[in-house]
């Protein structure tokens, strides 16, 4: 079984550990960033600061919260506008349920027979004329 040693870099004294590997794993640590020979390992380097002007991450955060605010706003006069609807719709119901109430009793008294000022109907002053 054959083993190798390699080296990374690292942030200590000496500046790289060292790991003693079988040489068929050899690949896996190379991709790692392992390198074989101490001379080859590059200085320690902290990772560079990702985050940017703090004054900028303010400034994006104010306008996230401001985009928030607009939002927000926006949700609430849809909400108004979705209960204004919904108050017609309730008016639009009522006024659907008496016509509708309105257009059965006409049809009760188109159903009636028809009477006279003294309240005599058709049928009764025919027959009795008879």
């Amino acid at each position: 079984m054959s083993r190798m040693t390699v080296f990374h870099h690292a942030k200590n004294e000496a500046g790289f550990v060292a790991a003693v590997i079988h040489v068929d794993d050899c690949h896996v640590f190379y991709g790692l960033g392992f390198v074989e020979s101490v001379d080859h390992v590059e200085p320690y380097a902290p990772p560079e600061d990702t985050t940017g002007d703090p004054s900028a991450l303010v400034n994006e955060i104010a306008q996230l919260k401001q985009q928030v605010i607009n939002e927000q706003g926006q949700q609430a006069q849809l909400k108004q506008q979705l209960l204004e609807s919904q108050g017609e719709i309730n008016g639009l119901q009522q006024l659907l349920e008496q016509t509708r109430a309105q257009l059965s009793a006409a049809r009760v008294k188109s159903d009636a027979p028809l009477t006279d000022s003294d309240g005599a109907t058709k049928d009764q002053k025919k027959n009795s004329k008879a």
